[in-house]
């Protein structure tokens, strides 16, 4: 009886570890590119969208209720604004 491929027993895997982490890098690495360009794109987008407050009357809410617009007015005639909140 012989031995290897002739006597039906399964083919060796005779690749390294490093081998095998470079094919699964190779494979893994467009997927894992995609995700990471989708979670920095997601970053600046939430980084860029202005913060706004719901307050009634607060100097940074752009909503309705708020004094946004009257705040900027004012700061580029000079006047120092200053947002005071107790808790």
């Amino acid at each position: 009886m012989t031995q290897g491929a002739d006597a039906g027993e399964p083919a060796r895997d005779t690749s390294t570890a490093w081998q095998r982490a470079g094919l699964r890098w190779r494979r893994g690495r467009w997927p894992l590119l995609v995700a990471g360009a989708v979670l920095l794109v997601a970053l600046l987008l939430a980084l860029l969208v202005p913060r706004t407050t719901q307050g009634d009357l607060d100097p940074n809410s752009a909503t309705q209720d708020g004094s946004r617009a009257v705040t900027q007015i004012l700061g580029r005639q000079g006047v120092q604004l200053s947002l005071v909140t107790h808790s």
